[in-house]
């Protein structure tokens, strides 16, 4: 588990790690479920982990879409190497 992870989890939070530094939380939002993928950073004065300003904020309907069309953009990648 990563640091943020365990500061997350420790909150009650699931978070997973996409990159290093960004991460997927899945959570509800006024009854809707929400995926933020995120950059974080860790606080040079608290030492805590931090979500930055840069990043989506999906309801499940534009995540499903959004994943479709990442399928699309790999094999468009993986194509074109």
């Amino acid at each position: 588990m990563n640091p943020i992870q365990e500061q997350e989890a420790a909150k009650g939070l699931k978070v997973f790690v996409i990159l290093e530094n960004v991460l997927a939380e899945v959570s509800k939002y006024q009854g809707k479920t929400r995926i933020d993928l995120r950059k974080w950073y860790q606080d040079s004065k608290t030492e805590l982990f931090a979500r930055s300003k840069n990043g989506l904020n999906l309801e499940l309907a534009d995540w499903n879409d959004f994943v479709a069309r990442i399928e699309e953009v790999d094999e468009f990648v993986q194509a074109n190497k």
